[in-house]
């Protein structure tokens, strides 16, 4: 154990053998060749402020290789910042692979406040991952089946519309025959 002052401070430095035995992870050694201080590693003996610059050097390295990559593109499905819930429920709509060759531009003049098949508002707000979208959010539903989708064969309608074969009560489908036969006739 040595006692060094080095700028007015009193430091207190273990050899090799005695920073061993305290389990210490740096000792005091010889200067290193680029004339740093003489505080090493125990592990590799490695001057600490050579590992301290090639560290930094590093760092900067990497910072000017992801300055140096120009932005990437925002993919086809960004939603822009500042939309109407309606708005973003569009650019969420065409995200499916199905509906490819539409547009969110093509969908917000089809959006309705109230569903046109049941009658009831509709819901457009973002549904979380893992939750289920309520009775009466918004769909987008083909018109003719076997058209596919494309702009003239599509509707917004609720949910349970889309799926009403399979548990609507007894008012819910009079008020569905009735205004599905309005469009039909």
């Amino acid at each position: 154990m040595n006692v060094i002052e080095f700028n007015g401070i009193y430091e207190v430095r273990y050899s090799y053998e005695e920073a061993l035995a305290r389990g210490d992870k740096q000792f005091s050694g010889r200067p290193c060749r680029h004339g740093h201080g003489t505080m090493r590693f125990m592990a590799n003996k490695d001057c600490v402020k050579c590992r301290a610059i090639v560290k930094n050097k590093a760092r900067d390295r990497y910072r000017k290789k992801v300055a140096a990559k120009a932005p990437k593109e925002p993919p086809k499905s960004y939603t822009p910042p500042g939309l109407s819930d309606k708005e973003q429920w569009a650019y969420r709509a065409v995200r499916s692979p199905s509906r490819k060759a539409l547009h969110a531009e093509d969908i917000i003049p089809l959006l309705v406040d109230i569903c046109p098949i049941l009658e009831i508002p509709l819901n457009y707000s973002t549904v979380g991952v893992g939750h289920t979208a309520p009775y009466n959010h918004a769909s987008l539903d083909k018109i003719d089946p076997s058209k596919g989708y494309v702009v003239g064969n599509l509707q917004v309608i609720s949910k349970k519309a889309n799926a009403m074969k399979s548990n609507a009560t007894l008012e819910e489908l009079r008020t569905f025959v009735k205004n599905i036969t309005a469009r039909l006739l």
